[in-house]
C-alpha cells in the first residue's frame, strides 16, 4: 500500500463456466487486469470494486464466488460486505459465512456435507428460530448414519429478497444479523433465490450427502402457489421435482393460529384442492417431514411480533430473543 510497508493481499477465487480451453485463458488474462485496476483505483468504493472485476468479460462465463482482503493494508476492511456484494451482482449465487466469521468458499466448505439449512430473513433472531433448527436436526439424523451426523453442517440462509429495502441493501443491518448468528455458532449462506428448486439445485452442485430444508406452514403452503412457476415448463410438478433432488427432504415444523386456536402440523396442512393427492403422495414417501414441536409459548409470537415490541418498548421481546441478538435487534427501535 506504500513504500517499505509489509505487503497485502487479495485472494480471488474464480470459477470458470466456459468449456474451452482458449478461451478460458483469454477470461483469466482480462480478469488479471481488471482486478489490478479494482484494486489501486476502486477498492474504497465496494459497488464499483466489485463489478469491475468483470470488466469486458460475460458473468455467465466467469463467476466469482470468493473475494477476500489480508494484511496490514486492509485492517480496516470486512470481506462480508465484499462477499454481499458479490451476490447482489450476479456474479456468484451464494457467498457463505462460517461461524468463526470467515468468509469461505461454499463449493470447498459444503462439499460431501450433510445439510441442514433454515430459511428465513432472522430480522431479529428468534428463539423460535434456534428451538426449530433444533428440533429439525434432531429429527434428521434419525434419517442418516453415524459417519453422516458427525459431518452434518448447520446453515441459516438469507435470501437478497429479504435484504433489500427501497432496492439497496441495508449493510449495518446486515452485519448485525450475521454477527448475531455468528455469536450463536451459526453458518450463513447468503443466496438471491426465492424460489426453493433453485436453491435445491445450488446445494446439489456442492454436496450429494442428504439436506433436510426447514420450514413453516406457511412457507409450505407459498410452494403450492402457481406464481412461483409461471416460468417452469413442468409447472408445480416439475419444481417440486427439482426441489427433492439428491436426497433433499422439507422438515416441516407447525404453525398455530392464533385467531382459531388451531395447531396445523405437516400432517394436518390442507394443500390447495387440485394438490391434495400430490402432498399425500408427498408424506407417503417421506418427501416431507412433520417435525414435532410443543413450545407454543414461542409459536405464538412471530418475528413481527416483536418487532412491534421492540418499536413500543415492551420488554417481553427479551423473553423471546436470545441475548447474542439483543444488540442487533434494537434497530427496530
Amino acid at each position: 500500500m506504500k513504500p517499505e510497508a509489509e505487503p497485502s493481499d487479495l485472494i480471488i477465487h474464480v470459477r470458470l463456466n466456459d468449456p474451452d480451453h482458449d478461451s478460458q485463458m483469454k477470461d483469466l488474462g482480462i480478469l488479471g487486469v481488471n482486478i489490478l485496476h479494482a484494486v489501486f483505483f476502486k477498492r474504497d468504493r465496494l459497488e464499483e470494486f466489485i463489478e469491475a472485476l468483470v470488466d469486458n468479460l460475460d458473468p455467465r462465463l466467469v463467476e466469482i464466488d470468493v473475494v477476500r482482503f489480508e494484511g496490514h493494508g486492509f485492517s480496516m476492511v470486512d470481506n462480508r460486505l465484499f462477499a454481499l456484494q458479490l451476490v447482489k451482482s450476479g456474479l456468484t449465487p451464494a457467498t457463505l459465512f462460517l461461524a468463526n466469521g470467515q468468509v469461505a468458499q461454499a463449493a470447498d466448505v459444503l462439499y460431501k456435507r450433510p445439510i441442514v439449512l433454515m430459511r428465513g430473513s432472522f430480522n431479529p433472531v428468534c428463539n423460535l428460530h434456534l428451538e426449530v433448527m433444533s428440533q429439525v436436526k434432531k429429527c434428521f439424523l434419525t434419517h442418516i448414519n453415524e459417519t453422516q451426523a458427525d459431518r452434518c453442517m448447520e446453515i441459516c440462509e438469507i435470501s437478497m429478497n429479504n435484504l433489500l429495502r427501497g432496492g439497496d441493501v441495508d449493510h449495518l443491518e446486515f452485519l448485525d444479523r450475521a454477527d448475531s448468528l455468528k455469536a450463536l455458532g451459526k453458518n450463513v449462506l447468503i443466496t438471491k433465490m426465492p424460489r426453493f428448486d433453485n436453491l435445491s439445485e445450488l446445494l446439489a452442485r456442492y454436496t450429494k450427502e442428504p439436506i433436510a430444508i426447514a420450514l413453516s406452514i406457511g412457507l409450505l403452503n407459498e410452494l403450492f402457489k402457481e406464481k412461483w412457476t409461471e416460468d417452469i415448463p413442468g409447472g408445480i410438478l416439475e419444481s417440486f421435482g427439482r426441489t427433492f433432488q439428491n436426497k433433499t427432504r422439507l422438515y416441516v415444523s407447525p404453525w398455530l393460529n392464533r385467531k382459531s386456536g388451531e395447531f396445523v402440523t405437516a400432517r394436518t396442512f390442507r394443500a390447495p384442492e387440485q394438490y391434495v393427492h400430490l402432498y399425500q403422495h408427498f408424506l407417503a414417501n417421506g418427501l416431507v417431514v412433520d417435525v414435532p414441536f410443543f413450545n407454543e409459548y414461542l409459536l405464538r409470537h412471530t418475528p413481527r411480533d416483536i418487532q412491534r415490541m421492540i418499536a413500543a418498548d415492551e420488554d417481553i421481546w427479551k423473553t423471546l430473543v436470545p441475548a447474542e441478538a439483543h444488540r442487533s435487534a434494537l434497530h427496530f427501535r
